[in-house]
C-alpha cells in the first residue's frame, strides 16, 4: 500500500475507533451516574434518567459545528449530567454573542480577560470583562 494513502486510512480509523469508545465510555457514565442518583427513587427513575441524559447527549451532539470548542470544554464534565453539558454550551454561545455586542471601547479588557480565562470558556471572559466595566462605573 502507498504510504501516502495508508496514512489517511490509518488516522480515519483511529478517529473512528476513538469515537466509538468514547460513545462507550459515554453510555457507561449515563448508565452508572443515573444509578447512583437515582438508587433509592427505584427503576422507573433510574430509566428516565438515563432516557433524559441519551436525549440530551443527542441534542448537544446535533448542535452547529461553530459550538465545537465550547462542546469539547464542556463534555469534559459529562459526569455532571448531559443536562449540565448543554447549559454550559449554550451559555457560552450567549455570553460569546454579547461580547461581540460591546463597545469598542472595552475590547481591550476583553482582550485582557480572554488572555486569563480563555480556556474557561467565553462565560467566563464576559464574567470577568462585566466586572472590569462595573469596577470603572462611577459610583
Amino acid at each position: 500500500m502507498n504510504p501516502r494513502t495508508a496514512r489517511p486510512l490509518l488516522v480515519a480509523f483511529a478517529l473512528a475507533v476513538a469515537g466509538t469508545a468514547r460513545a462507550e465510555d459515554e453510555e457507561a457514565q449515563i448508565v452508572t451516574t443515573c444509578h447512583y442518583a437515582n438508587a433509592e427513587w427505584g427503576n422507573d427513575m433510574i430509566h428516565l434518567c438515563i432516557e433524559e441524559n441519551r436525549r440530551l447527549r443527542a441534542e448537544v451532539l446535533a448542535m452547529p459545528g461553530k459550538h465545537a470548542v465550547a462542546l469539547a470544554r464542556c463534555r469534559a464534565s459529562s459526569e455532571l449530567g448531559w443536562q449540565w453539558v448543554k447549559a454550559c454550551v449554550v451559555q457560552d454561545a450567549a455570553a460569546q454573542a454579547d461580547l461581540a455586542g460591546y463597545p469598542e471601547d472595552a475590547r481591550e479588557r476583553i482582550a485582557a480577560c480572554q488572555r486569563e480565562f480563555g480556556a474557561h470558556g467565553f462565560a467566563a471572559v464576559k464574567d470577568c470583562a462585566d466586572r472590569a466595566m462595573k469596577s470603572l462605573e462611577p459610583r
